[in-house]
């Protein structure tokens, strides 16, 4: 194989001078680049090196009209321009946004921007292998290019770039240096040896925070590069080229995804539980790689159940209780219940099935549901604050909520209520507490509630009832009443 083609260095073969050369000329390191890119000359060819340089020019200067010039340069020109890119500005975006757009036109994204809609367009036409029409957008100056290059996507991702960001097309310093000394490297440093090595570190964070260091930076803030590094990392154990198969055959989607989530921009979905009640709203982890954040995602929901939620949610800001943030967003005409997670999720998924639903890979990872039982009884954690648990249970009876099943109580340094849209005009029975506890648990309980936080209970709710006097809430009269129902039974 070609990249196993010895050089005159010991242990350094021409994959290994790919890899150095790429990466110097990142750090504008271009002595260093200058030895290695006379290794591959010498020692691979001319043209190896002139391929290199294009490469280089397109991924990590995305400098359309430079890549040309080398494509069609003498091979005494070579380490000229070696020197040009070395020394000029880098930036990574057309990698970045490639890829980016490559997810996007997998998963059929909506209200894309033009940018990316652009990218999305070219990856259908190569996907379907209707290279005319690429080559069509390309132009037959800009297709030689395509061709030399073996049909490399960054091609067009560098023309779509340009003609929508002019501070790509910027003066180049031309300025070659006849008297800069080639430098080789005493011992290859660490960086070098990443995944795209052989016996190097792997990973794509080692690459990224190792391999894909930048100098002499266009951006300080790259374009695209959140959103595609947790493209990425959450394909870690996979490539593009695989996920590209997968997109052609069709077997990236799944049936127990909804597809409105991806079409959405959300991404790494793992539905949290299975169906508890037929016709039910699931619940799923999602994350939007965008901003790298984290949700959790209920629906759909009908329009009843958004009214309920948005009045829950509207007494949780008024009364100043933990929140999460949630609100209902709409989702290709479907309500949507979003909510910061506060799992740092990852892939930990077990298969499982039910009378409702089919056999699917449902979360199995840490989770941050409270049990009773680490609040009362023998065998609690002294360091839970017991009044936490039973505010989050008064509140849900203060708006009229009906589930108080342990696993919609959440607790991360404070408690949190969830599932607890509000039932009112209706006004269900006033609870202290769940029903469904064990009795020791029920007995710590009620102890706490009717001695030792009596007096703290009563001012919490005393708080509440006051910040919803100042209010224009919606059955503002109700919730002033169960706050004095609550008061009196306590």
């Amino acid at each position: 194989m070609f990249l196993s083609r010895p050089t005159k260095d010991k242990g350094i073969n021409i994959g290994i001078c790919y890899s150095i050369l790429q990466k110097c000329i990142r750090r504008c390191m271009t002595e260093e680049a200058l030895y290695y890119g006379k290794l591959v000359f010498d020692f691979g060819t001319p043209n190896s090196l002139r391929k290199r340089l294009v490469q280089s020019c397109l991924e990590d200067m995305a400098h359309l009209d430079l890549s040309m010039e080398i494509m069609n340069a003498p091979d005494n020109k070579l380490f000229n321009y070696l020197q040009i890119i070395s020394n000029n500005k880098k930036t990574h975006i057309s990698a970045w946004y490639q890829r980016v757009c490559l997810d996007h036109a997998i998963y059929q994204t909506k209200n894309l921007d033009q940018e990316i809609e652009d990218g999305v367009k070219l990856h259908i036409l190569e996907k379907n292998k209707d290279y005319k029409e690429v080559r069509k957008f390309l132009g037959k100056e800009y297709s030689k290019l395509y061709s030399f290059m073996n049909k490399e996507r960054l091609v067009w991702a560098v023309k779509i770039l340009w003609e929508n960001r002019k501070e790509l097309n910027h003066p180049l310093d031309r300025t070659v240096n006849k008297k800069v000394k080639m430098k080789k490297f005493d011992k290859i440093p660490d960086w070098v040896l990443d995944k795209h090595v052989p016996n190097g570190t792997p990973g794509y964070k080692f690459f990224f925070d190792n391999g894909c260091i930048l100098n002499n930076r266009i951006y300080q803030i790259e374009p695209y590069e959140m959103e595609a590094k947790n493209i990425y990392l959450n394909e870690e154990n996979s490539k593009t080229k695989s996920t590209v198969e997968q997109w052609k055959m069709n077997t990236h989607l799944k049936d127990y995804i909804p597809d409105v989530l991806y079409q959405n921009k959300f991404r790494n979905i793992i539905q949290i539980q299975l169906l508890t009640r037929r016709n039910h709203p699931k619940v799923y982890f999602c994350t939007k790689f965008s901003n790298g954040k984290k949700y959790v995602l209920k629906g759909p929901l009908t329009k009843v159940d958004k009214e309920r939620i948005e009045l829950t949610e509207e007494v949780k800001k008024i009364i100043k209780f933990p929140k999460l943030n949630s609100k209902v967003i709409t989702l290709s005409d479907q309500y949507w219940l979003i909510s910061d997670s506060l799992v740092n999720y990852k892939y930990d998924v077990i298969m499982k099935d039910s009378k409702l639903e089919s056999s699917r890979p449902i979360y199995n990872g840490l989770n941050v549901n409270c049990c009773f039982d680490d609040y009362f009884g023998s065998n609690r954690d002294v360091l839970r604050e017991q009044k936490y648990i039973i505010f989050a249970t008064l509140f849900k009876s203060l708006v009229g909520a009906k589930d108080y099943a342990s696993r919609n109580y959440l607790f991360k340094n404070k408690v949190y209520s969830i599932d607890d849209h509000s039932y009112l005009p209706e006004e269900p029975e006033i609870r202290l507490l769940p029903d469904k506890i064990k009795k020791e648990t029920k007995k710590g309980w009620e102890y706490y509630i009717k001695n030792l936080g009596n007096n703290i209970i009563k001012k919490k709710i005393k708080k509440w009832k006051k910040r919803l006097k100042k209010s224009d809430i919606k059955y503002k009269d109700i919730l002033i009443r169960r706050s004095d129902m609550l008061i009196n039974i306590l």
